[in-house]
Formats: structure tokens, C-alpha cells, sequence
């Protein structure tokens, strides 16, 4: 979406020099600062935390939408918001039962 922003812009920014009337030169220069730009946006899609979604990790938010970034803050929750890579699900914490209520495996 960055880069196809970037083109129309640089696109916009030749009809508006005179298109065929730019210098060699200036036409070198845009396309240098539209690669630069494409790196740039790469980059910053490449440390978004919705990629990191993508690979397997949920994000956790309490009350306000604020991350909990650790199971000690989730805790103190009643309800979170689990985000994925394709939505949200709301769950209830529970809270950890006595290890002598479980009883003996054997």
C-alpha cells in the first residue's frame, strides 16, 4: 500500500514538472528517492508487530487496550483481548487452582 502510494506520488510529481521536459538528471534523482522510500517502507513493514502476528504470536491486551506484557500482568485481568493475525477473541482468566485440588496422577 506504501509503495503503490510512493509511485502515484512520484507519478503525480512528473505530469506536474512537464512529464518528457524533466531533465535526466532530476527523473535519476526521483527514481533514487522513490527506491530509497520502497526500501524504507519495506523495512518498517518488516518490524511490524501485525508480522509478527502473522507468525504464530498473539498480543494480549487488559482493560484500555493496554499490552500485558507478561502472564503476571494478565493476572491481575478479569478479561483480556487476545489479538491474532486475522482478529481478536475476548477470554475470561482463570484463576490457577490449588496443586493439592487436582489430586494424585498415580
Amino acid at each position: 500500500a506504501v509503495q503503490a502510494r510512493n509511485t502515484a506520488l512520484a507519478r503525480a510529481l512528473e505530469r506536474r514538472a512537464g512529464g518528457d521536459r524533466l531533465p535526466a538528471a532530476a527523473r535519476r534523482l526521483l527514481a533514487d528517492r522513490r527506491r530509497s522510500l520502497d526500501t524504507l517502507a519495506r523495512s518498517l513493514e518488516s518490524v511490524s508487530y501485525r508480522n509478527v502476528l502473522a507468525r504464530g504470536y498473539a498480543a494480549v491486551r487488559g482493560g484500555g487496550g493496554r499490552v500485558l506484557p507478561a502472564a503476571a500482568a494478565a493476572r491481575g485481568a478479569r478479561r483480556v483481548e487476545i489479538e491474532f493475525f486475522d482478529g481478536s477473541v475476548a477470554a475470561d482468566i482463570a484463576r490457577p487452582q490449588d496443586a493439592g485440588a487436582q489430586g494424585q496422577l498415580l
